[in-house]
């Protein structure tokens, strides 16, 4: 059997010394392993940032999730407007996916129904 054998017969003779090294050295890479994973809490990271540039006011705690949409139209507000509508049949696509079409829904003739990770390609000239 050789080497080996020898250390796993020793090994099965004491298995309790064996199971609780082997415990605390699981319990000690796991412990590593989540400590090394990152902060739980980003206040030390971003503890000298300044915010002032996503917010609008030094002051404030959000890194700019609140309000986007009016932040949106306040950015790009200078830029003219559309000269016409374009009209698009979003129901001749080229190709899509997580879409389906629906008739009738809650009173309304056509709708296109999407998923959360769902895309649509038209062609328009």
């Amino acid at each position: 059997m050789g080497k080996i054998g020898e250390i796993i017969k020793k090994l099965m003779y004491h298995k309790t010394p064996v199971i609780i090294i082997s415990a605390f050295a699981v319990l000690v890479i796991v412990y590593f392993v989540l400590s090394g994973s990152g902060p739980r809490d980003f206040s030390e990271k971003y503890r000298e940032a300044d915010f002032s540039d996503y917010t609008g006011n030094a002051s404030a705690v959000s890194v700019g999730r609140t309000n986007t949409y009016t932040r949106y139209l306040e950015r790009y507000a200078h830029i003219q407007p559309a000269a016409a509508d374009i009209s698009l049949d979003i129901f001749s696509w080229s190709s899509a996916g997580g879409v389906s079409p629906l008739n009738n829904f809650i009173g309304i003739e056509k709708v296109l129904r999407t998923e959360e990770e769902s895309f649509l390609n038209i062609r328009f000239m």
